[in-house]
């Protein structure tokens, strides 16, 4: 049985196991360096504070995956768009729950007032590309060589959606 429901902090050892994975494993996640429960811990504060969520999906007790938004740039004039992030454990991809998990950024966002989500999306990461695009967002601007990690050069490609 799938699970989402807004996090708590035994949660924060889950996700730094996910947040790691795509760190360490992929250029999808632009750091480099891992990051400890600790700076989890006062990310989960940030958002709270700042009235933005994170929820978590649970499969069997199990935290598989997790999504939140804050806003796209600091400056007021941002204050209706938001940037998202949807993660999963690798082995949980492409059985819906990543839909799950966008579906209730949406409603939140939607609920919450705001008019636009962006993604920025690393090129060679085509699976989310084309999850967002199924679920209406449009390509709206590349920046080649954005980004740098093990000694490469990376390209980032901005989607938005209007809600």
């Amino acid at each position: 049985m799938m699970v989402i429901r807004e996090i708590e902090s035994q949660d924060l050892i889950a996700i730094s196991r996910i947040w790691n994975h795509y760190i360490l494993n992929t250029s999808y996640n632009y750091d480099s360096e891992p990051k400890d429960v600790v700076f989890f811990e006062n990310w989960k504060v940030n958002q709270a504070k700042s009235g933005f969520p994170i929820y978590v999906l649970e499969v069997e007790s199990k935290v598989i995956g997790y999504a939140t938004f804050g806003q796209f740039r600091a400056r007021n004039g941002y204050r209706f768009s938001l940037e998202h992030g949807v993660y999963l454990s690798p082995d949980s991809q492409g059985r819906g729950y990543g839909k799950a998990l966008m579906e209730t950024l949406m409603e939140r966002a939607k609920k919450d007032g705001y008019h636009s989500m962006t993604a920025g999306i690393d090129t060679t990461n085509q699976g989310s590309i084309d999850f967002h695009l199924k679920f209406g967002f449009k390509e709206v601007g590349r920046f080649p060589e954005i980004g740098f990690k093990d000694g490469k050069w990376l390209e980032c490609v901005f989607l938005q959606k209007i809600l």
